[in-house]
């Protein structure tokens, strides 16, 4: 462990090659909190231990000032109690940067990486949240960056270690690069405006697919992008129209593959209203807010919910409760819904258990469990009659904290909440 001024690297280059010839992995944890403008002398740093022979940068403190990815403000929590489950670092060059596409058309900026090998898997891409927070990590083409995997997944530039001189600055995209309509730009975010837009639709076909929404198996994001170029699928409903003759000619659908997928599309049509909520992929309604909306009892409901009712439903804020309305109001909308209502499509509203274990408590899970998952805890908590709340106020009446639990278990404690541990939670639920 050291502070970015003041660490020894030739005692560290000896330390890693000793460690290597034992077949140990060396971890260089950096102490120093980083303010606003001393990041780069935090990355000359990181960069240092890494070329040293450090397997793995741990950062303690990620970033205190702007530069820091707001999403991950437990991470020196994390890094200092469980170093051995933490993410793995590396620096390599950004190569080339495009622009990706997410559910909503938002233009996220990604880099083609030079490989470098992060918690067992080869990251050859990484994101970053958005044009502005790639302009104040200075990154840019064929600049030195560091790399990461967020929550040892998902591949995520933290930032410019040092530039080269053919490094040149990101441009920011002005039309579409996949259809050529021209980027809107809405805070902090670039939109492709066009519903027509290829990825766009393919990634709004995806979302509603997945397991946590309509979970129709096998319908993967190569395969909607299959249906949408040959078979013009664009739109919740044609999916819901295919048929054996729909895959005739597609590569790589033989009989019992098209058999099982159109099985899977049928099985879709009842599902629990929160789900169906969630598969619409509205600006800002994730799983947590989509089970605050199916609590209105049915899709009508929550279509007539005006915005000022919108924005009293717990972990529902104003921008949320804009896009909601405005969904419900669009013309096109309506008009989809109710064609997948005539083609079968019925969700419905789970009845919440009476006298359950959970009966009238909102309870905050924070930290990780290890005899279940966040969404297994959650199941059991809602099944108990609770409901399942995604951030601790006011309304919260239990949290349960499973390991490296963070800022929620503080505010908890704050407010004088009760809290209990994973063990405690699991006795709840075998004695009542």
């Amino acid at each position: 462990r050291a502070g970015a001024e003041n660490f020894d690297l030739a005692a560290l280059g000896r330390v890693t090659e000793y460690a290597h010839v034992l077949g140990a992995k060396v971890y260089v944890a950096l102490n120093t909190l980083v303010k606003e403008g001393e990041a780069q002398a935090f990355f000359s740093a990181a960069l240092s231990a890494w070329n040293a022979g450090a397997d793995a940068i741990l950062l303690q403190d990620l970033f205190l000032g702007k530069r820091l990815n707001r999403a991950y403000p437990q991470m020196a929590l994390h890094l200092s109690t469980q170093a051995g489950c933490c993410n793995e670092y590396g620096a390599r060059l950004a190569k080339e940067y495009g622009f990706s596409r997410a559910v909503l058309a938002r233009e996220t900026p990604l880099a083609e990486i030079e490989p470098v090998e992060l918690a067992g898997a080869t990251v050859r891409r990484a994101t970053l949240n958005n044009y502005g927070d790639l302009m104040k990590k200075d990154v840019k083409v064929h600049s030195r960056v560091l790399v990461r995997r967020s929550n040892e997944v998902i591949p995520e530039i933290l930032g410019a270690v040092s530039h080269t001189e053919g490094s040149v600055p990101v441009e920011k995209p002005q039309t579409c690069p996949f259809c050529g309509s021209e980027i809107k730009e809405s805070g902090a975010n670039l939109f492709c405006p066009n519903r027509e837009c290829p990825p766009r639709v393919v990634q709004k076909l995806t979302h509603f697919c997945t397991k946590n929404a309509m979970d129709i198996e096998g319908m993967s994001e190569a395969t909607l992008t299959l249906l949408n170029e040959k078979k013009a699928v664009k739109n919740f409903s044609d999916l819901y129209l295919l048929n054996e003759e729909s895959f005739e000619g597609l590569d790589g659908f033989g009989k019992k593959k098209t058999e099982n997928l159109l099985s899977a599309i049928r099985k879709s049509k009842n599902i629990p209203l929160d789900r169906f909520i969630y598969a619409l992929g509205i600006g800002g309604i994730g799983r947590v807010a989509s089970r605050d909306l199916a609590a209105f009892g049915s899709l009508e409901k929550v279509a007539a919910l005006s915005e000022e009712e919108l924005i009293a439903v717990e972990n529902v804020g104003e921008i949320t409760a804009r896009a909601v309305a405005e969904y419900f109001r669009d013309g096109e909308n309506r008009a989809e819904i109710e064609k997948l209502t005539s083609l079968g499509v019925a969700p419905f509203a789970k009845r919440q258990a009476a006298g359950g274990k959970f009966a009238g408590q909102i309870v905050v899970l924070t930290g990780s469990l290890s005899s279940m998952s966040r969404s297994e805890a959650q199941k059991i908590i809602e099944e108990e009659g609770g409901v399942s709340g995604s951030s601790v106020t006011g309304k919260t009446t239990l949290v349960v904290a499973g390991e490296s639990a963070g800022s929620k278990l503080d505010k908890a404690k704050k407010a004088g909440i009760p809290v209990i541990g994973e063990e405690e939670f699991l006795k709840l639920l075998t004695n009542g």
